[in-house]
């Protein structure tokens, strides 16, 4: 028997080191380690960012957050790092217009048109910040440029309003009367719109537009002891007398002691 058992202890010991080799396993364990290790550590660094797009996230958060002095500091330091991002320095201008600092807007938006002297936006930008600036040729020219470009785009109602009040300081009024009426015809109920363009028609000499203008101002808008007073005039000579009557009331409203429109009330009112 004892000629039998050990045979057989020799073969389970044998299939035992076949099936389940101690090192093998020891290996697998070691390696399986190992390759857990080295992923881990290929993750972390994937999810690092660059110190210039850490600067660029923490500017963006913090602008958000109405802490402009603190944001443009950041963007400041961004750029000594990657100065040429462009959306960056689109977020940037932006962020110097709505703190006022005009002077460095002016710089950055020049830099932008470099980089993209078509774009509707810059040419805004650059518009919007002329006119604060007082620089009116340059501010008509870029507003104009946006106009011309896309008339029904977004920026259309800005552009033109920015490129009339610029020809306006420019003293070119026979450059803004036109853009005025196409102004008119997209807002028509603005009171300082037609209260210029009414003025502007009596300068003209066009008195029927001028009576129009003064007419839907007094009708829609009620008008100011002014606008009553230098309307008279004209609907004197144009016989308009339902219109002389509103004007009499309505600066007798300003100032009522006004003896010489009292009277020609009463005038009227005898007469008819």
């Amino acid at each position: 028997s004892k000629r039998v058992f050990f045979p057989l202890i020799c073969l389970f010991y044998c299939l035992g080191s076949l099936f389940f080799p101690s090192s093998t396993i020891a290996d697998e364990l070691e390696n399986s380690s190992a390759i857990h290790s080295s992923h881990s550590i290929t993750v972390q660094g994937a999810a690092t960012e660059p110190a210039w797009m850490q600067l660029w996230n923490s500017a963006r958060a913090i602008s958000s957050s109405e802490d402009k002095t603190k944001s443009l500091a950041l963007y400041r330091e961004l750029f000594v790092l990657k100065p040429d991002i462009e959306e960056a320095l689109r977020e940037y201008v932006i962020l110097l217009m709505d703190s006022g600092q005009w002077q460095e807007a002016a710089q950055v938006i020049q830099k932008l048109l470099e980089t993209d002297a078509t774009s509707e936006e810059y040419l805004l930008y650059g518009g919007r910040i002329a006119l604060v600036q007082k620089r009116y040729e340059q501010a008509a020219k870029y507003m104009g440029q946006v106009y011309t470009t896309s008339p029904g785009g977004a920026f259309a109602i800005e552009a033109l309003k920015g490129q009339i009040h610029a020809l306006q300081k420019l003293d070119r009024l026979e450059m803004a009367y036109p853009l005025m009426e196409q102004l008119y015809l997209i807002v028509p109920h603005e009171e300082t719109l037609i209260r210029q363009l009414a003025l502007y028609s009596e300068k003209r000499s066009d008195s029927e537009k001028a009576l129009n203008y003064y007419t839907t101002l007094l009708t829609e808008f009620g008008g100011t002891d002014r606008d009553y007073l230098e309307s008279i005039p004209l609907f004197e000579a144009a016989g308009k007398q339902n219109m002389l009557v509103l004007c009499w009331n309505g600066y007798l409203r300003f100032h009522p002691f006004y003896l010489p429109f009292h009277k020609a009330l009463s005038d009227y009112y005898l007469d008819s």
